[in-house]
């Protein structure tokens, strides 16, 4: 049962900024997958360079179960690395292991058989959130990022379009705070599932000074994502308590990293989103699969690259995505 590292082999991604890391076990082939992305995780060259260091310093390494990978995965060396080359390398890893056990990696993880969960569509425009609607979807994200306070007739287009599906809107810290309070105001009129990133900055005594401001403090669930990347950033939030609703990338905080978020924002009472990086097949099934494994309530962000081929499990026109019965990551066309 005990797998074997015969070959870990990094290269730039050949469709994005990033990497692709290919690992080997005997017959065994896991694939994981970081991307680049500004304001979220290193340059590429640096992610390049820590998977490849990585590749070199585990060849040869052993495990059996996922206990065993995942103390190989907090060993220093790898728990050093930039987040996203550490999810990379947990995704090939749980990959050859659920191949090994024929399991789902979802599986792997914990999820039942029968596994399932709603998704979000991106749109930017009315007729593209009515295109969604028409595709069965009925939660809905939007970025917010102005310029304000023109942005505002595009969203209530998109509200108007669409009245009874749910609204997420990112504004991905672009409200301008002088006017982020009455600007909040309008927002809610939109009457959203919640609101992301409103304005710049990390600290959650802003959020909280934002929310009683615009008088919508018991009115308007907040949602962190990019502000609590780093873990002291998202211990203050865990501790402020002012977003309601936990954004989870595995992408930039590792699948291990963000199943214990998970188990420490429930403890607080949060709610969590898993969402994907706009990658390719690799990544956006590696976050699928964590989000079946955490039984999220909420529909998940799963949003394919523009373009990206992925299997039909994972197609952007299914509006529920179903655990697939292969083994490990299934994400080959």
């Amino acid at each position: 049962m005990t797998l074997r590292l015969d070959a870990l082999d990094v290269r730039a991604h050949p469709d994005d900024r990033g990497l692709l890391l290919r690992a080997r076990a005997g017959a065994l082939l896991g694939e994981g997958e970081a991307v680049e992305r500004a304001g979220f995780s290193a340059p590429a060259e640096r992610l390049l360079g820590a998977a490849r260091d990585l590749a070199r310093d585990l060849l040869g390494a052993e495990f059996s179960d996922l206990d065993g990978l995942r103390r190989l995965t907090a060993a220093p060396l790898v728990a050093a690395a930039p987040a996203p080359a550490r999810f990379a390398l947990e995704t090939a890893l749980l990959d050859l292991l659920g191949q090994r056990r024929g399991l789902p990696l979802g599986a792997l993880l914990g999820a039942p058989a029968s596994a399932r969960l709603p998704r979000s569509a991106l749109v930017a425009g009315p007729d593209h959130a009515r295109m969604a609607q028409e595709s069965g979807y009925t939660v809905l994200k939007v970025k917010a990022h102005g310029p304000w306070p023109d942005d505002l007739r595009r969203l209530r287009l998109i509200r108007a379009a669409v009245p009874a599906l749910a609204l997420r809107l990112d504004a991905n810290g672009g409200l301008p705070r002088p006017q982020a309070p009455a600007l909040l105001r309008d927002l809610q009129a939109l009457n959203p599932e919640y609101l992301e990133e409103p304005i710049p900055g990390r600290d959650p005594a802003r959020w909280a000074e934002l929310l009683t401001r615009s008088g919508l403090r018991a009115d308007l669930q907040l949602a962190v994502d990019e502000s609590a990347l780093e873990d002291h950033d998202f211990n203050a939030h865990l501790r402020a308590r002012v977003a309601r609703v936990v954004i989870l990338k595995p992408a930039f905080c590792g699948l291990f990293g963000a199943l214990d978020r998970a188990t420490r924002a429930r403890a607080v009472g949060l709610e969590i989103v898993v969402t994907s990086a706009l990658e390719g097949p690799v990544g956006c099934a590696a976050a699928a699969h964590l989000a079946f494994a955490l039984g999220a309530s909420r529909a998940a962000g799963i949003t394919p690259r523009s373009g990206a081929a992925v299997p039909a499990w994972l197609d952007p026109a299914r509006p529920l995505l179903h655990m697939p019965d292969q083994p490990g990551l299934a994400a080959r066309s």
